[in-house]
């Protein structure tokens, strides 16, 4: 197979492990562990040491992170290489995270900071900085690996300088809460009295010219049918399906850093989030782009305003308890016309990257 169609195919599996997560054979989720890649290739902790170790200064490393149904190909793509731009701009060693992103973003986050750690205790670095650019759920990624760092004391926070969220859903997103409320209400509905509507139905036929003196006795049985049985038949379909998303997904529903967050989260329950208090960044400096179908330029983040997945206000994380203060610190950029997916492929987020990295 080509190189391009090799890099199809994993685009393909990384999609539907994104998607169904754990209903997938294990033997096709892709990757089947997570792994950094340096150079166009998957390498060790170790060996990026190594190479690093080769160049007379320290290299800042700059780590891309991916979102949902993704791979880490979304940062090279041919229409705009964002991880090329950096490199040349900034002479940064860049190095790209691949993951299943249909496992729990605590699950993930817990093994970024390992190999985080690894390689930071192979490195050794001095001098150098570390940041991280971060997409979508792969900005929630990054979060629970900062958090999950902290708690274990692990020594790669402190080298941390930067992280750039890039359409994170800081505060959910809104297609995943519809789908749980879908869900919920596919799942009442059988509960409900479903008898009047085929009464209903009988009652405006009986009323009806081309039926009068006619015997409806067939057409109300034939209206329970349809009503009762062939309709709870299609609703069981409907939910069937809609429960088959990945732990990912139902993740993204509030943003959920931690186990405990998800773990308390019952089959019937999770409309409400399940909060902590944290900055998920320790002494990073935290930034967040967020982007929007429409191509005028937007007022304050709102609810209402999204680039397709995501609304600004969740990329901002505007709500109760707010710690990364992205507008207060003047870390915030809105780029109308900006689609979620486009968001790695775009000259404009790079023209915003580079004038955040230029800062001192």
């Amino acid at each position: 197979m080509t190189p391009s169609g090799l890099t199809r195919l994993a685009q393909i599996r990384s999609a539907l492990s994104g998607l169904l997560g754990s209903r997938l054979p294990h033997r096709l989720r892709y990757p089947e562990q997570m792994e950094l890649r340096h150079e166009g290739r998957s390498s060790t902790p170790q060996e990026i040491a190594e190479r690093l170790g080769g160049f007379e200064t320290e290299r800042d490393l700059l780590f891309f992170v991916h979102g949902l149904m993704l791979d880490d190909s979304c940062w090279t793509a041919s229409r705009f290489n964002l991880t090329k731009a950096l490199e040349d701009r900034f002479d940064l060693a860049a190095v790209h995270l691949r993951y299943d992103t249909g496992l729990h973003i605590s699950e993930n986050g817990l093994a970024f900071a390992r190999l985080l750690q690894e390689l930071f205790e192979a490195a050794a670095p001095q001098e150098a900085r570390w940041h991280i650019v971060a997409h979508s759920m792969g900005g929630l990624v990054a979060r629970s690996a900062l958090l999950q760092a902290e708690q274990r004391g692990f020594g790669f926070t402190r080298v941390i300088d930067r992280v750039f969220f890039l359409a994170t859903p800081h505060r959910g997103a809104p297609l995943e809460k519809g789908v749980q409320l879908a869900q919920l209400v596919l799942r009442a509905i059988p509960y409900l009295p479903a008898w009047y509507t085929g009464a209903i139905l009988t009652e405006l036929l009986r009323r009806h010219p081309a039926t009068q003196g006619r015997s409806l006795a067939g057409l109300s049985q034939a209206a329970d049918v349809v009503t009762r049985r062939l309709g709870t038949l299609y609703l069981r379909l409907a939910d069937a399906i809609l429960d088959l998303r990945s732990d990912g997904i139902r993740d993204l529903r509030h943003g959920y850093l931690l186990e405990e967050q998800w773990a308390q989260r019952g089959e019937w329950s999770g409309m409400k989030a399940t909060r902590i208090t944290d900055g998920s960044g320790g002494s990073a400096r935290t930034y967040a782009i967020s982007g929007a179908l429409s191509k005028k330029a937007g007022g304050r983040p709102s609810p209402l305003c999204s680039d397709g997945m995501v609304s600004t206000a969740s990329a901002v994380n505007m709500g109760a308890g707010d710690r990364l203060r992205f507008i207060e610190s003047g870390r915030y950029q809105h780029l109308p016309g900006v689609s979620h997916f486009a968001m790695t492929s775009d000259p404009r987020v790079f023209e915003v990257l580079a004038r955040w990295l230029e800062q001192p």
